[in-house]
C-alpha cells in the first residue's frame, strides 16, 4: 500500500483494506470471507462516487479473491469492468481446507487490465493466474525448500514493488 501510494498517479487515492481480524474470527480460514469483503468494498466505492474506469485492485493471496469479488460486483451494478486488477500469487484454494470454492473466476473478465505474478508452486496458483490479460511466474529456487513456502508466497508482491519503486509497472490512468 505504501509503495502504491508513493507512485500514484496525480490526483489519485490508495483505499486499503485491513480484513485480517475478521477473517481469524470464528474459523482460522481467511477464504470463506474473501466474496463477502470484496463486495461489502465494491459497494462502498460506489456509493463514495468511484467509476469503476478509476478503480485499480491489488491483492495478494485470498485478497485476490477479494479483488475478483470487488471487480465482478462492479461489473454487476454498473456494467463496467474495472480498470485493471493486479493479483499478487493467487492463492492455491483447496476447498475441502478453506471452506471457500472459487468458480469460475478470470480476471480478465472483470478488469479492463489485468496482471497476475505467480510465485509460489504450493501456496499458488497457476490456472488462476493465467486468467489475467498478462501473467509472469517468478522461478523463486525455494522449491526444493518446502519450510520456505512463505518466502516463496511473498515474492510477487517484492516483484511488485520493485517494478513499482524502478516505474516498471504503472497504475491508474496507464496500462498494466
Amino acid at each position: 500500500a505504501k509503495a502504491l501510494k508513493d507512485h500514484r498517479f496525480s490526483g489519485g487515492q490508495v483505499v486499503t483494506v485491513d480484513w485480517n481480524e475478521i477473517a481469524n474470527t470464528i474459523t482460522t480460514k481467511d477464504a470463506p470471507w474473501t466474496k463477502s469483503v470484496g463486495l461489502w468494498v465494491s459497494r462502498e466505492l460506489l456509493s463514495l462516487g468511484f467509476t469503476p474506469e478509476n478503480i485499480n485492485v491489488v491483492g495478494h493471496s485470498h485478497g485476490t479473491y477479494v479483488a475478483y469479488a470487488l471487480a465482478s460486483e462492479i461489473v454487476q451494478q454498473t456494467s463496467k469492468p474495472v480498470h485493471s486488477i493486479v493479483a499478487l500469487d493467487p492463492a492455491g484454494n483447496v476447498p475441502l481446507i478453506s471452506g471457500f470454492t472459487v468458480g469460475n473466476m478470470s480476471f480478465r473478465d472483470v478488469a479492463q487490465n489485468s496482471l497476475a505474478i505467480e510465485g509460489s508452486w504450493m501456496a499458488g496458483n497457476d490456472s488462476l493466474a493465467s486468467t489475467a490479460h498478462k501473467a509472469l511466474k517468478i522461478n523463486t529456487g525455494y522449491a526444493s525448500l518446502p519450510l520456505e513456502i512463505a518466502k516463496e508466497h511473498s515474492m510477487p508482491v517484492y516483484a511488485f514493488v520493485n517494478l513499482l519503486n524502478q516505474d516498471g509497472i504503472k497504475i491508474g490512468r496507464a496500462h498494466v
